[in-house]
């Protein structure tokens, strides 16, 4: 998440200002196309703080707690397992590799879907039958999850303990990251995986 950065507002407690937007002249609330309103920079950084927040209440797992086993609970949390990655260590192994999209093959990739994408063909290659799943968690350290499974379909998608310690260590050695496979809160709460 970019920071936001509005050098006027020292205040620590922000929490008061997530609905404050900025008005025209005449008083009225000014819309935006994306957002409803305009909000002011203050309320952007009140934004922020909040999600800062909530998220640490939501810290990755290194193993499933039974509860959320939906297996057995029937429950609808949704947890992705895998490795946690940022934006720029997709798109640095993407541009590394010169791997381009089959629409852009002269132009180098930007977007981190796009390159997730790619990274998920190109290990494929290298781990036969692998499938890999895009997913948002709740992090203040990543920016997305390559996922193998959710708690939902692990029982479906689990590999043997030992193909899963071989897989991890293709993904990590591949794209030359260091995080450590853990259970991540999902943000986006579909099962579709």
């Amino acid at each position: 998440m970019p920071e936001i950065i509005a050098p006027d507002i020292r205040d620590d407690d922000l929490s008061a200002y997530v609905n404050e937007y900025e008005h025209d002249a005449e008083g009225k609330t000014i819309p935006t196309a994306a957002q409803g309103w305009r909000m002011t920079a203050r309320c952007a950084l009140a934004r922020q703080q909040r999600w800062v927040e909530e998220t640490k209440q939501y810290p990755p797992m290194e193993h499933l707690p039974a509860q959320y086993d939906a297996a057995i609970t029937r429950t609808s949390v949704i947890l992705c397992f895998g490795l946690g990655v940022t934006y720029d260590q997709l798109l640095r192994f993407v541009n590394k590799h010169n791997i381009r999209a089959p629409s852009a093959p002269d132009q180098p990739i930007t977007r981190p879907v796009v390159a997730f994408f790619m990274i998920a063909k190109h290990l494929a290659t290298k781990v036969r039958g692998l499938r890999l799943f895009y997913r948002r968690p709740r992090s203040l350290q990543y920016d997305m999850v390559l996922a193998l499974y959710s708690n939902h379909s692990f029982r479906k998608y689990q590999y043997r303990p030992e193909s899963e310690k071989r897989i991890i260590e293709i993904m990590k050695e591949e794209l030359e990251i260091d995080s450590t496979p853990m259970w991540y809160w999902d943000m986006d709460r579909d099962t579709l995986f």
